[in-house]
């Protein structure tokens, strides 16, 4: 029998702003309507330390022991709780974007952005360098396998797909979406997509402000939204059970039915 025991996923969405005391400020902020919510499982968005639409420049990056992530290991250490945060950190020749993942006031994994977003008029490769391809991009909380994929990621399938071949029942995608023509169609849709195909809690956690387009949710395997938030400082939760993915891959048996 499948175990209905839950998990209260949150997905929280920052106001983007070029300074790290504007962007920490918001992150205990919203750290505090998570514990209030009774959420396990926090998503934020990527860039959460710090955003420029003109390109997040190398100064702004944190080491993994920068006041960034102590202020999550801080957080964690007093409460339940595992939050996934995007930040750059210094590399080699650029900075790389980075997906940390703290629980019990410590980093438990890292996920390095992979799909770098040279596309619509924009190339971030100029200024941060690519994950390595191999990274396994999934960690445990509680009963659940999360996986790990950072915004431009979302556009690759195969990525995601990898993700749930390695056992993931829920996937964070921390995004900063840039805006443009159809952009907001985009990420709506394909996250509705991932979620779908691979019968998936899709976590999609946004920067809003200049240049980028919010539009927060949290996505189940139906493709339906189950909760979200258009605008603003927000944290939004749902609880996702073993049931509720197990059943969906009943009803929609895609996995298992695949040939290539």
């Amino acid at each position: 029998m499948t175990s209905t025991v839950g998990l209260r996923v949150g997905a929280g969405q920052l106001m983007a702003a070029a300074d790290h005391e504007v962007m920490r400020a918001q992150v205990r902020e919203c750290l505090d309507d998570a514990r209030d919510q009774g959420v396990d499982l926090l998503v934020l968005p990527e860039y959460s330390h710090y955003y420029d639409p003109r390109g997040v420049p190398a100064h702004a990056a944190e080491p993994l022991d920068g006041p960034f992530v102590q202020l999550l290991a801080r957080w964690t250490a007093d409460a339940s709780v595992t939050v996934v945060a995007g930040l750059t950190r210094p590399a080699h020749r650029h900075p790389v974007n980075t997906l940390v993942v703290v629980a019990e006031g410590a980093v438990q994994a890292t996920y390095d952005k992979v799909h770098l977003y040279d596309a619509f008029g924009y190339r971030e490769s100029d200024h941060l360098e690519q994950g390595d391809v191999a990274q396994e991009g999934v960690f445990s909380v509680g009963e659940f396998s999360v996986g790990l994929q950072t915004c431009y990621d979302l556009r690759f399938p195969e990525l995601t797909r990898r993700r749930i071949d390695a056992g993931a029942d829920i996937v964070v995608n921390p995004a900063a979406w840039v805006a443009g023509p159809n952009k907001l169609h985009h990420w709506r849709t394909l996250l509705a997509a991932r979620a779908i195909e691979n019968t998936v809690v899709m976590v999609g956690a946004a920067l809003d402000g200049r240049g980028v387009c919010g539009d927060t949710r949290i996505v189940f395997p139906d493709g339906t939204t189950a909760v979200g938030a258009a605008h603003g400082r927000h944290v939004v939760s749902v609880e996702v059970t073993r049931t509720l993915i197990a059943d969906a891959r009943e009803r929609n048996p895609s996995l298992s039915n695949r040939v290539y």
